[in-house]
Formats: structure tokens, C-alpha cells, sequence
């Protein structure tokens, strides 16, 4: 009887495998026209549902997929949540993933370090760091120890947030007191919290460190962010002394690598450094893709060789790559040098062209600022409208040339009604004006206009400083006060009157 019990159970593993393997294999439609044929049959598990849970594509489809498991009595397990509430954090559904994290505790499925992570990721990606820690806390309550993805997923949120040194102690503590093994995501993710505040050295740091752990060894991905991190807050002998180092590891440069120094040098205006190492990438056996060829266009633009932009920019198009980016740089280099014609034209281009070459936000934005510096801020205002009538929505950055313009065309109830819409949108045209230490936030509003100022410190206070923090405003001078919710009103009155004087 235990022999045939054995046999049986064999068979229904063979069977249940082969279906597993199945369903890996099929794409799309042909997938689920398969599944629903072995759910007709009763033939599906768990397993089965969960390789499904991770194929599906929408939220309604993935709630219909837990739906089924109920009505075909196949029992959800901590794969099935965990992968419902990743995808829910990665589509913005940050409250229908906590409800999953509610439903798993009432059927008694306990969550693991993976359920934790994608949840600490999605409030990290949004800047909500008190719902990032609440997790975490809530991860050690139930005695869940975490995972290296899960320190990385806290650490990027501090970091985002601008709280390396918040970052950094998570850092040391995975390094010195546990047994987990760090990742190259790991490191990146401390060397890009370092990259926001500026501190080379620090990145420098983080990179030794990762060459000196036992067991670690450094690849391309990691001296990729280093060498990023060096042309932002560095120069090009910070930049190439991270090529170097990768070639006394022996780690052979990536595509990454290579695109990254043509972009390094372009943008710099050496040109024929970035053909140089354009070549060194085709000579290291890799195909140029779309980003590598706007990069070599931008530096064509920053010099205003616009005729050898504008035959790469033809080249991309013939190979089939986007060049969406590429033109969108073209376009800024025009504005730039006041060739605005062109510029109209090649953004006309890209809208006749459609699909993947239709311009973005970033274009817009680019030409608005091309009319500004002509002076013609009414020309910039039509293009504002224009681009909300195409049903392209505004980003931050877009927001902050917005209020530059209106400031500068002493429009200020533009500018503040622009900043406002921007924070009702959920963006942050100030994000790049606010630094966030341990003991204070310091928020640069000079040049703004007194209107767009008023509103940043208003948001600010509101978002960021009510935990007991100093605030320090530059206006031109500092001025530095501790500010709690009923010293709003003197806040505001003082800036106003500092930017109006």
C-alpha cells in the first residue's frame, strides 16, 4: 500500500511539473487559454497559480486570479501574496497591497522578509519614510528577520529622503552584524544615497569597502554607479580613476561603462573623447542602443555641431532605435543657441513620427525655456498650453523651468498657483532645493519668485519639518528658525518680506 501511495504521489508530481514547465513556456494569451484548461479540469496547485500570479498584467486580473484559487479551493500561500502585493506596489496600489498584507494575517499566512521588502520599496520609491520604517518595525514584531533586499529596500528609502547617514548605519550593521550576504543592489544603494548629498569621498568609501568584503566581488554594475556618481558630484580624473580601478580588478567594462564615459566627456564639450570611446564600445563587441547614440548627439548639441546631431539622430532612425532622447537633446541645444525655428521643426517631427519618437515632457520643457531666454515669455506660456492639451503631464522639473519663467515675467500668482497644481499632483519641483540632515532641513529659495518661495516653505513645513528639525532658508543670507505647525503664518510673513524687500 505505501509503495502504491509512492507511486501515485510520484505520478501527480510528474504531472503537476510538466504543467509547471508548460505554462513557463507559453506566452500571453496561448498562457492563459492553457491555464484555464487545467483549472477546468481541477488540475491546478498553488504552484501553477503563483508562476500565473507573477504573468499577470493587472490589478483586476491578479484579484480574479485570487478569486479562482478560492472558488477551485487551491489554498493561497506566502509566494501568492507576496507576489500579488510586489505587483501592487510597482502599480502605485499602495493601500490595496496593505489590505493583502491584512488578508494574509487573517487567513494566517505569515509574511516573509520578501512580502516586507516590496512593501518598504513602494513607500521608499514615494518618500513616505515613516511608512518605511513603520514596516520594517512591524517586520521585526513579528520576529521576521530581514533579508539583504530588505535593508537595501529601507536603506534606498533613506536615502531618497536624503538620510545617508540614516542609510549608511543599515549599511554597516548587515556588514558587521549578521551573517547575510550583501549584493551588488546593496552597494549601489549606498553608493547612490551618498550620490544625492554630494560626498564623493563617502562613494569612494562604500567602493573599497565592497572590493575588501570576503565574498563579494565587485562587477561592472557597481563601478557603473561609481563612475555615475563621479561625473555628477566629481570631475573626469574622478571618472576615469573609476576606469582604472575596474581595470586593475579585471572587471571588463559593459555597455554601461562605456556610454557612460561618452556621455562623461560629451557633455564636458569633448567631443572627440566621446567618438573615442563610442568606438571603444563597438570595438569591445557591442551594438551602440539608443542611449548610447543620444549621448553622442548631446555632445554634438553642447558644441553646436548640429549638422553631425542632426546625421546621427538620421542614423538612429534608419537602425530603427528611439530617439525620443536624442531629439529632445537636439531640441535643448537649439533653444540654447536661439535657433528656435529648428527647434519648432524637429519637435514637429517627433509628433508627426508618433509612438516611441513622440516628444515628452522633457521636450517641452526645453523649448518653453529656449522662448524664456529670448524674452518671449508669452511664446512659452502658448507652449505650456500646448503641451497640456496634447495630454503630456507636467513633471517636476517641468515645473520648476515653469515657475523660473513666470518668476522672471513677475507673474507671481502663476508661480504659485504652478507650485500648487505641482504639489496636488504629487510632485516636488522643490525636491532638488531641499536637503534633509539628521537635526535639520535646509531649503535654498533664492531666486525664487515670493509667491513660488512662500508656497516651497509652506510645503516644506508641512512635509518634512514637523518632527522637531531646524529649518534653514537661504533667500541670499541664512536665516535659521525652529519651526513647529503654529509658527506657520510668522514663517511665511518673514520669507515673504526677506525675497520682497
Amino acid at each position: 500500500g505505501a509503495r502504491v501511495r509512492a507511486d501515485s504521489a510520484w505520478e501527480d508530481f510528474r504531472k503537476s511539473r510538466a504543467i509547471f514547465q508548460s505554462l513557463k513556456r507559453l506566452r500571453g494569451g496561448e498562457k492563459w487559454k492553457y491555464f484555464d484548461e487545467i483549472c477546468a479540469k481541477r488540475q491546478a496547485n498553488v504552484f501553477h497559480c503563483n508562476l500565473m500570479m507573477s504573468a499577470s498584467t493587472s490589478m483586476q486580473g491578479r484579484k480574479e486570479l485570487l478569486a479562482r484559487m478560492r472558488d477551485m479551493k487551491v489554498a493561497a500561500d506566502v509566494v501568492t501574496y507576496s507576489t500579488f502585493i510586489d505587483k501592487a506596489v510597482k502599480g502605485g496600489s499602495m493601500d490595496v497591497a496593505e489590505q493583502a498584507l491584512d488578508e494574509m494575517a487573517a487567513v494566517g499566512i505569515q509574511p516573509n522578509a520578501y512580502t516586507f521588502s516590496a512593501l518598504i520599496d513602494g513607500y521608499g520609491k514615494r518618500k513616505m519614510l515613516n511608512e518605511a520604517r513603520g514596516t520594517w518595525d512591524r517586520m521585526m514584531l513579528l520576529g521576521v528577520a530581514p533579508a539583504t533586499h530588505t535593508y537595501t529596500s529601507l536603506m534606498d528609502a533613506l536615502g531618497k529622503v536624503g538620510d545617508a547617514a540614516g542609510a549608511e548605519k543599515l549599511f554597516h550593521h548587515l556588514l558587521n552584524e549578521t551573517s547575510l550576504e550583501p549584493t551588488c543592489a546593496f552597494f549601489t544603494t549606498m553608493v547612490d544615497a551618498h550620490t544625492r548629498q554630494g560626498n564623493i569621498a563617502a562613494v569612494r568609501r562604500v567602493a573599497e569597502i565592497a572590493e575588501e568584503t570576503e565574498g563579494f566581488r565587485p562587477d561592472a554594475s557597481l563601478y557603473n554607479s561609481v563612475l555615475n556618481a563621479a561625473d555628477k558630484i566629481a570631475d573626469l580624473p574622478d571618472v576615469m580613476e573609476v576606469l582604472g580601478r575596474m581595470e586593475e580588478r579585471g572587471v571588463a567594462p559593459d555597455i554601461v561603462t562605456w556610454t557612460c564615459l561618452v556621455d562623461a566627456h560629451g557633455k564636458r564639450g569633448l567631443v572627440k573623447e566621446a567618438e573615442g570611446y563610442m568606438q571603444c564600445l563597438r570595438d569591445a563587441g557591442f551594438v551602440p542602443d539608443g542611449i548610447a547614440y543620444s549621448a553622442l548627439v548631446d555632445a554634438y548639441g553642447k558644441v553646436g555641431r548640429h549638422a553631425e546631431a542632426a546625421a546621427t539622430l538620421k542614423e538612429m532612425r534608419g537602425l530603427g532605435l528611439p530617439t525620443v532622447d536624442a531629439a529632445t537633446a537636439l531640441i535643448d541645444s537649439f533653444c540654447r543657441n536661439g535657433d528656435l525655428d529648428k527647434a519648432e521643426s524637429l519637435l514637429s517631427e517627433m509628433k508627426e513620427r508618433g509612438g516611441h519618437d513622440a516628444p515628452r515632457v522633457e521636450a517641452y520643457t526645453a523649448l518653453m525655456m529656449g522662448y524664456s531666454l529670448e524674452g518671449k515669455s508669452r511664446t512659452a506660456e502658448e507652449v505650456h498650453g500646448e503641451m497640456i492639451e496634447a495630454g503630456i503631464a507636467p513633471d517636476a522639473g517641468y515645473f520648476q523651468t515653469y515657475l523660473t519663467i513666470m518668476r522672471e515675467a513677475r507673474n507671481y500668482a502663476a508661480a504659485r498657483d504652478g507650485f500648487q497644481r505641482a504639489v496636488d499632483e504629487g510632485l516636488e519641483p522643490f525636491a532638488s532645493c531641499v536637503t534633509v540632515g539628521k537635526s535639520m532641513v535646509r531649503l535654498d529659495v533664492h531666486g525664487m519668485s515670493p509667491g513660488a518661495a512662500v508656497a516651497a516653505v509652506e510645503w516644506v513645513l508641512r512635509k518634512v519639518v514637523p518632527n522637531g528639525r531646524d529649518l534653514v532658508i537661504v533667500t541670499g543670507k541664512e536665516i535659521t528658525y525652529t519651526y513647529d505647525h503654529n509658527q506657520l503664518r510668522e514663517a511665511t510673513e518673514d520669507v515673504l518680506k526677506e525675497l520682497t524687500v
